[in-house]
C-alpha cells in the first residue's frame, strides 16, 4: 500500500506496471512488522526483484508492529507505504488515503504465484493419538475450501456473519475481492509453492537459507482422505 500522495508525486497508479510502482518507493519510509517478519521479508524480495533497489540504502523501513496500525500512521503521514494483511491497505483505500502497491493474492509478482504461504501444522504424535480430531478438521477445512471454490458469495457472506461483521461493509467487500483469487480451494500441499518460500528468503536476505526437504514437513495423506470424503 502506497499514500496517495506520495504516489501523485511520483507519478504511478495502481494501473502502472508493477516495476514502476516498486522503484516509486526509493526514498520512502515503509512500515513492517519487524526485522525478519514475513512482510519485511517480501519488502526486502520486491524492492530487490521488481525495483531493483537496495532495502538498506534506498528505503526507510519503518517496524510499525502488526498491520491495524498502518492506516493511522499512513494518515498521520508518519510513512509513505506499507506491506500488511487485509483489511488495512482496503482500509486505507476505502479512506482514499493510498493506492494498490502490489496485490499478491491476484499473481502480480510472477515469481511468487502459487506460492505456499499458510499451512495447517500439527505434531506427529499428535495425529498418532487424535488422528480422526485431526481428520475431522481437515473435512472442515476442505469443506470450507470448497465452499469458497463453488460458492464464492455464499462463502463471502457466511465469513461475515460469523467472523468479519466489525469490519466496515464496503472494505469487507474490497478485502475480499482482492482476496477471493489467492486463496486455495484443496487442503493438499504443493511442493512448487513450498519451494517458493526459500527462493524469496534467498533474495530478502541475501543469503542461501538452509532448504528443509518438502517430504519431511509434509504429510498429504488426511488432507487426501479429507478430499475423497467430501466427494462422496
Amino acid at each position: 500500500m502506497m499514500a496517495r500522495d506520495w504516489a501523485e508525486r511520483n507519478r504511478v497508479t495502481a494501473q502502472s506496471p508493477l516495476a514502476d510502482r516498486i522503484k516509486a518507493l526509493k526514498g520512502a519510509k515503509v512500515a513492517v512488522v519487524g526485522p525478519r517478519a514475513a512482510n519485511d521479508d517480501l519488502l526486502r524480495f520486491m524492492l530487490v526483484t521488481y525495483g531493483g533497489l537496495s532495502p538498506d540504502r534506498d528505503v526507510e523501513i519503518v517496524n510499525l508492529g502488526a498491520s491495524p496500525s498502518y492506516p493511522p500512521a499512513l494518515e498521520a503521514k508518519r510513512i509513505d507505504a506499507f506491506v500488511g494483511a487485509s483489511p488495512a491497505a482496503e482500509t486505507s483505500i476505502v479512506r482514499g488515503q493510498g493506492i494498490s502497491l502490489a496485490n499478491l493474492m491476484t499473481g502480480e509478482a510472477p515469481e511468487l504465484r502459487g506460492q505456499l504461504f499458510v499451512a495447517s501444522i500439527v505434531r506427529r504424535d499428535s495425529i498418532e493419538r487424535q488422528r480422526e480430531q485431526v481428520a475431522a478438521a481437515m473435512r472442515a477445512l476442505a469443506r470450507a475450501q470448497k465452499l469458497i471454490g463453488d460458492r464464492p458469495d455464499e462463502a463471502k457472506r457466511v465469513l461475515r456473519e460469523n467472523k468479519f461483521d466489525a469490519i466496515a461493509p464496503e472494505v469487507w467487500d474490497l478485502a475480499w475481492q482482492n482476496n477471493l483469487p489467492g486463496l486455495a480451494t484443496s487442503p493438499l500441499l504443493d511442493e512448487k509453492g513450498y519451494q517458493i518460500n526459500f527462493a524469496l528468503l534467498d533474495k530478502a536476505r541475501e543469503d542461501k537459507t538452509p532448504e528443509i526437504p518438502f517430504t519431511r514437513i509434509s504429510d498429504n495423506s488426511l488432507a487426501q482422505e479429507a478430499v475423497r470424503a467430501i466427494a462422496q
